[in-house]
């Protein structure tokens, strides 16, 4: 993840694969959180504070941020499953996590656990230099407080896990320029194999349009720094290459014509031989040598409608079209 933008999200399932060596699970990581707090007065972010503060970690800046666990388990509240995004449902989630009676209401000094979530930026940006990723200490919503949890949940693991065979079934790549309205739109009719029930819900609602602007903006940023592979299936070990195909115009202004040629755009390693690519469904093959920096010769298709869309294959790469490129 060096230079790449990361995010601390956090669920059970991901702290249940963590500790299976261990035989530990989701329940171990909050009872140690509890544990850690035990009588103390202030109570839970108090805790958290005071492990920011520890002289040791402050001057030396060195190892993990020590109040890691303590955020880990506010964004574990935040990605509980539920239909309500509103704020009043975040208190009781993260009670009812911790064993209490999930009534609304802010935990003591909750409101200061920003100035661990911005500390946290600067680990990762200034302690580390960006080197096991960068943390954005950003926000959805308008309490503060909420929205940085949230931030860390827009996207559960099965989002993320299912995005770049999203991406290839839409005949996208990291280069596609595409719009907000049009990304959301392509999630909403492709979506639901691949998005969990949470993040169909938010995409269809009207009632948080900051939460769903903010999750289309996560979709755009998977996108960017997609690498064009993908998984046919969960759990499939091999994995298949993408990317699309571009129409190129060479302009003849003396003849007053134009030629339509193809190019092949991906972000593998093009073969030494080429690419061997067969039209789907029609059996013509035509081969596509590599021209520069993920980028192939322009090859003729005679008879091309565009229109209709096209697709290839071979033993080495799926492509789909996207924009036109003159």
């Amino acid at each position: 993840m060096d230079s790449r933008i990361v995010h601390l999200y956090v669920t059970e399932e991901l702290i249940n694969d963590l500790g299976k060596e261990q035989k530990v699970d989701s329940q171990h990581f909050v009872k140690a959180v509890k544990k850690s707090v035990g009588e103390m007065r202030g109570g839970l972010c108090q805790k958290a504070l005071d492990n920011w503060d520890n002289w040791q970690y402050r001057q030396s800046r060195r190892g993990y941020p020590p109040y890691i666990g303590y955020l880990s388990l506010f964004v574990l509240a935040a990605g509980r499953e539920t239909e309500d995004f509103s704020e009043n449902a975040y208190y009781p989630r993260l009670r009812e996590l911790l064993a209490e009676e999930p009534k609304t209401g802010q935990y003591p000094n909750f409101q200061k656990m920003h100035q661990l979530w911005e500390d946290l930026e600067k680990w990762s940006t200034e302690d580390k230099n960006g080197e096991q990723g960068i943390f954005n200490c950003l926000k959805v919503g308008n309490n503060k407080h909420i929205g940085l949890r949230l931030a860390q949940t827009l996207l559960s693991e099965k989002d993320r896990k299912g995005l770049p065979k999203f991406f290839a079934e839409a005949g996208l790549d990291s280069d596609s320029s595409v719009s907000e309205l049009a990304i959301a739109s392509l999630l909403l009719q492709k979506g639901n194999s691949f998005l969990c029930k949470r993040t169909q819900r938010l995409l269809a609602s009207n009632q948080y349009e900051d939460l769903r602007q903010a999750l289309i903006a996560r979709v755009l940023e998977e996108l960017e720094t997609w690498d064009g592979t993908f998984q046919e299936s969960e759990g499939a070990k091999e994995r298949k290459f993408s990317g699309t195909l571009r129409l190129c115009c060479q302009l003849d202004k003396v003849a007053q014509k134009a030629e339509i040629k193809l190019r092949c755009h991906t972000k593998s390693e093009f073969p030494e031989d080429g690419l061997l690519l067969q039209v789907d469904g029609q059996g013509q093959e035509f081969y596509f040598e590599e021209y520069d920096s993920e980028w192939s010769s322009a090859v003729r298709i005679p008879g091309l409608n565009w229109e209709q869309g096209l697709r290839m294959e071979s033993n080495h790469i799926s492509l789909r079209p996207t924009t036109v490129v003159t």
